[in-house]
């Protein structure tokens, strides 16, 4: 795009600034000025290649023949290769009936209504809607490419990501200091990470709400986990060896370990073509248009889309049912909105496709910021999933600790009577481990069924479960949590009964009901000494409804007894043990206040907790501020707290001021608030980035993907390169050093828009952006600019001194080659020139003719050159 509308801009200037002089060096008969309205003035029959536009889009090139009397005749091979994807079968069949070059008005005839616009030398195609085939739209095809080449990450890159943060506790009037560091180095296809943080002797952290904490703060160098990371991007497939996690399916517990996990992830390693079985939808737009696609009112994407018909494959759903909404908007400003309802079942995937895992190490826990292991147990887990077909998907998994094995399968299949899905599960535990007295021992089975059902018009949607346990089932990998010093409550059931149905309740209504059943399993035995005991059930009935303009409201009534504890002010058991039911209600705001601002509010009686939050951020990108309030009100425990933090991102850092406020409140004879421990907080994160030889200041790197280095050619001198768009900037040099694009997404093809602040008239960037598809945690040097970077335009004539008029030829200075072509008055521009001498051969109806460019040394931007003349000889 850069390159057309600098070559437009200089043929502009060509036009405007050079006319006087062409009209002295051109012979007077043949001047601009007295060109008639004629366009092939050659008398002969005229070849040329122009572009075929659709809705102001280039479908691509068509070769065409201009005659003598300027009537158009188009190449059928030519045109029917470019309109392969678009035309419908019945208009291409015709086409190919048709002689090899067609006139326009017999293409007309047959439906295919192309005109020739002489002033932009290009085709124009009016094709009706209903001779179009219908346009496929993936959301899991790759980003359209739009600039040069795409570019390749730097062998060596890394970055070290460093967060400081200060606490400043006002009731005990106590500092605590923190370092957080994240080191990665990528070389070739090893990615080697490693986090580790430094503290002081002070506890500035709060235990998480709903937990007991029981650890002792220690300050020092405290190792957070450490790994090798080996990608095979074409078979899909990723090895991680040191601390990982091992990927879980039905029945397993997914631990962290220190270890080894080798798994097929296409969903981490291609994401743009997932393996998840979908479903599709489809309209039609009479004009083109902008089309914003909203899942379960979140925008998913934002198209923009020529007239015809359109189906939508691919969504990213979630599971169950989903609300589909298009807001379109059409090139005349006409807005209407389109809605569907899709149901999903996650679990099925496409067929062929499988994912699978295996993972084997040493189980490990956090404890004080950082990580430990349990000495003496190992674990070992693997599952496979295969899709048999779109409607059958099958899986396998086996885990197994010291002394505990557990294999099972299962199969989802989709039927005309729902979804339906089962798995089964075996474990067997052998006596002889010291802890075989926490696990139980012999054998035990495992089984659990899922109905999930779809209602006329995909307006409701119903969704069955049961999963039952044998008393001595067991999953393998149960760590003793006593070291972690945060502890939970945990619940042990031996049957679980569930239901859900949803329906769509008039125009803007919608009712939920939802049901479940755990029978609890008085058997169960933990080292956490937080176990829930007795049967836990719910029933609730939920309706939601917008009330006014991007807002919407859900209140919800029931009855329950899933509240397991209020209070963890000691550990005695009875609160735990407690299986009265109540009854409850809740209500529930979501409010978008405006682009960037939302509001939620919620409050319900059976937790007796009510939280107000409040999120506004300034922009997209570079240089945003983002604010969030929270207001929560415990009246069980009668605490409040008010949160706020203000956070900037910007090139070079990232920082976050808060404030936690604490509250305690008194009632029952007593009135009034103290205040708690309060606390203030700073934290500043910086990055220092490699990639090659070049090394860069940047805000923390942050995703799978990587980052990106823009360094200026010494052309540009210190002229301010930025990365992204007006409404979202992702980079911009300065005094510091290159401009750094963080958070790429891992394996997703992308395009970095680049550009120049106060860029020399007629420089040439090349193309208008870098096209990147990082592979996980990569780094990009790239460099915007280089040393061809002029842009010529001068005339060219012919040996009698006639313009040399619609000619086409190359320049080419032994390394580097650029394209050169002329207007009816021989006037030309070319770009991505460099100082030097270049040749320049033109095509002509008595054979090729040469020219010579010379570039004098230190030329930047445009270079006029006057009228060239040919070489001799």
């Amino acid at each position: 795009m850069q390159r057309a509308i600098l070559a437009i801009f200089c043929m502009t200037l060509v036009f405007g600034v050079e006319r006087a002089e062409a009209r002295e060096a051109v012979t007077p008969a043949r001047t601009a000025d007295e060109v008639s309205d004629q366009f092939n003035q050659t008398g002969r029959a005229m070849p040329m290649t122009v572009a075929l536009h659709d809705d102001g889009r280039s479908l691509g090139e068509v070769v065409i023949r201009v005659d003598s009397d300027d009537g158009i005749a188009v190449s059928k091979g030519s045109l029917t290769s470019v309109l392969q994807d678009i035309a419908d079968a019945a208009t291409l069949s015709r086409l190919a009936a048709l002689p090899e070059m067609i006139p326009l008005h017999s293409l007309k005839a047959n439906g295919l209504d192309i005109s020739f616009d002489k002033r932009q030398i290009i085709l124009v195609m009016g094709l009706a809607i209903a001779r179009r085939k219908d346009n496929e739209i993936s959301f899991a095809s790759s980003p359209s490419i739009t600039s040069g080449a795409l570019a390749k990450p730097s062998t060596i890159s890394g970055y070290v990501n460093t967060f400081l943060q200060s606490d400043y506790l006002w009731e005990s009037e106590q500092t605590g200091l923190r370092m957080d560091v994240e080191a990665t180095v990528r070389a070739g296809n090893f990615v080697f990470e490693s986090e580790f943080a430094l503290e002081n002797s002070v506890n500035s952290q709060f235990c998480p709400p709903g937990a007991l904490c029981l650890f002792d703060h220690s300050s020092g160098l405290k190792r957070r986990g450490s790994r090798m990371v080996y990608d095979l991007a074409d078979w899909q497939d990723r090895l991680t060896i040191g601390d990982t996690r091992s990927q879980a399916a039905t029945f397993q517990r997914a631990p962290d370990v220190l270890g080894i996990t080798l798994e097929h992830a296409p969903a981490k390693l291609d994401p743009t073509k997932p393996i998840r079985a979908t479903g599709s939808q489809s309209f039609i737009l009479e004009r083109s248009g902008t089309v914003d696609v909203l899942i379960n009112g979140a925008v998913a994407q934002r198209l923009h889309l020529p007239p015809g018909s359109h189906n939508l494959r691919d969504l990213p759903l979630r599971a169950g049912a989903n609300d589909i909404t298009l807001l379109i908007t059409d090139e005349t400003g006409a807005t209407r909105t389109l809605h569907f309802n899709s149901f999903s079942a996650y679990a099925l995937l496409g067929v062929g496709k499988s994912e699978w895992s295996v993972t084997g190490g040493v189980p490990s826990y956090y404890a004080d910021g950082q990580i430990g292991h349990v000495n003496n147990r190992y674990i070992a887990s693997a599952f496979a999933r295969y899709g048999w077909s779109d409607q059958i998907t099958v899986e396998a998994h086996a885990q197994a600790d010291n002394n505990l094995i557990m294999s099972g399968g299962g199969a989802i299949v989709a039927t005309s009577f729902g979804i339906w899905g089962i798995q089964l599960a075996a474990s067997r535990a052998d006596a002889g481990s010291e802890r075989s007295d926490m696990i139980g021992t012999g054998t035990g089975g495992a089984a659990r069924i899922t109905w999930d059902l779809t209602g006329a018009y995909n307006a409701e949607s119903l969704r069955l479960s049961a999963e039952i346990h044998s008393g001595g089932f067991r999953s393998p990998g149960q760590v003793n949590v006593a070291p972690t010093g945060i502890l939970y409550p945990v619940f042990d059931s031996k049957m679980s009964f569930s239901a859900a149905y949803t329906r769509q309740l008039w125009d803007t209504w919608q009712t939920a009901v939802t049901a479940s059943y755990n029978v609890a399993n008085d058997t169960f035995t933990s080292a956490n000494p937080l176990v829930a005991r007795g049967d836990r059930y719910h029933l609730d009935l939920s309706l939601t409804r917008p009330v006014w303009d991007n807002a919407t409201i859900s209140g919800t009534v029931g009855y329950s007894n899933e509240v397991y504890s209020r209070s963890f002010s000691r550990i005695s058991g009875a609160h735990l043990n407690d299986a009265k039911g109540e009854w409850w209600a809740g209500i529930r705001l979501f409010w978008h206040t405006g682009v960037k601002t939302f509001v939620t509010a919620a409050n319900d009686t059976l937790s007796q907790r009510s939280v107000v939050a409040g999120t506004t951020q300034s922009s997209s990108g570079l240089n945003a501020w983002t604010t969030t309030v929270v207001v929560s009100d415990d009246r069980a425990l009668g605490n409040a707290a008010v949160d706020g933090a203000v956070t900037y991102r910007g090139q070079r850092a990232e920082v976050t001021a808060g404030h936690d406020s604490p509250m305690q409140v008194f009632g029952l004879g007593q009135s009034g608030v103290s205040l708690g421990q309060q606390r203030s907080r700073v934290r500043v994160g910086t990055a220092l980035v490699f990639a090659g030889n070049t090394v860069a200041i940047s805000a923390p790197v942050s995703g799978d993907g990587g980052f990106a280095i823009l360094s200026a050619h010494p052309s540009l001198g210190d002229r301010t390169i930025t990365a992204g768009t007006a409404g979202n900037l992702r980079a911009e040099s300065g005094i510091l050093g290159p401009a750094v694009v963080t958070g790429l997404a891992a394996y997703v093809p992308q395009t970095l828009p680049i550009d120049v602040v106060d860029l020399p008239l007629g420089y040439s960037l090349g193309a208008s952006g870098f096209d990147v598809r990082p592979s996980y945690k990569s780094g990009y040097n790239l460099q915007v600019g280089s040393g061809y970077s002029v842009s010529a335009f001068g005339t060219l004539v012919d040996s009698r001194g006639t313009p040399l008029a619609l000619a086409g030829g190359l320049a080419s200075n032994g390394v580097k080659h650029a394209t050169v072509s002329t207007n009816q008055s021989g006037k030309f521009a070319a770009d991505g020139l460099a100082e030097g001498r270049w040749t320049l051969t033109m095509e002509s109806e008595s054979g090729p003719v040469g020219y010579v460019i010379e570039v004098p040394p230190g030329t930047q931007g445009l270079l006029r050159l006057g009228v060239l003349t040919p070489v001799k000889g």
